[in-house]
């Protein structure tokens, strides 16, 4: 009897410290990799104020950070300075090398955060014809894109396909709209269900219907 009293404390225990763990885990490595983030903006000026003020001010640098993108924004919206970022983008653009590390990095950079275009805008299921298996995927772009041969020619769209449990790698996948499926599933519980391998999906993958072309 003893011994199944202390099996069962035992057990009861063990079940408290994991119902624990699954509350503050989640938390800690939130508040975790969102001091990283915080920290490493901050380091990108505050070594700057740190050696002319003499004084070491947590925040200052991220604060000064979001100051300098606000202002260059602001002298960018009229002519003058629309004028100066054709220049240093033209200078940039002779500069080997360098040209395509910057554009590569502009067209990411226009993609995400252009109120113009739609990239990673919808989770779809693609279709791996003659076997039956489908994988969740991303639109990265709402345009399709001829390929073409000598032979034949069709038009196919970008998906992002991810590795699970890491969304930052994967696969850009190019294929027709029949192979594509829109679901009915927001972009941060499609990246969710990739995070936790598959632990947490909707309860019903809603197909919307077929892809809808952009009219040009």
């Amino acid at each position: 009897m003893a011994k199944k009293t202390l099996l069962s404390a035992s057990a009861s225990a063990s079940g408290h410290f994991i119902a624990g763990l699954l509350i503050l885990l989640p938390l800690f490595l939130t508040f975790w990799i969102l001091q990283f983030i915080l920290s490493k903006l901050d380091s990108i000026l505050g070594p700057f104020f740190t050696k002319y003020i003499g004084l070491s001010i947590p925040g200052l640098g991220l604060v000064s950070l979001i100051i300098i993108i606000w202002f260059t924004g602001v002298l960018t919206a009229n002519f003058l300075g629309k004028k100066f970022v054709k220049i240093y983008e033209s200078i940039i653009s002779k500069v080997p090398i360098l040209n395509t590390i910057f554009s590569g990095i502009k067209h990411i950079s226009s993609s995400l955060f252009s109120s113009t275009k739609k990239s990673f805008s919808q989770v779809v299921i693609v279709d791996i014809p003659h076997t039956g298996m489908q994988l969740i995927g991303f639109l990265t772009s709402d345009q399709e894109v001829p390929v073409k041969n000598r032979f034949s020619s069709k038009t196919v769209y970008h998906v992002f396909v991810p590795h699970a449990p890491n969304p930052t790698t994967g696969f850009i996948i190019l294929t027709e709209a029949r192979y594509i499926h829109p679901v009915d599933v927001s972009i941060e519980d499609g990246f969710k269900s990739v995070i936790s391998l598959g632990t947490f999906h909707p309860d019903i993958y809603n197909l919307t219907g077929p892809l809808k072309k952009v009219k040009k």
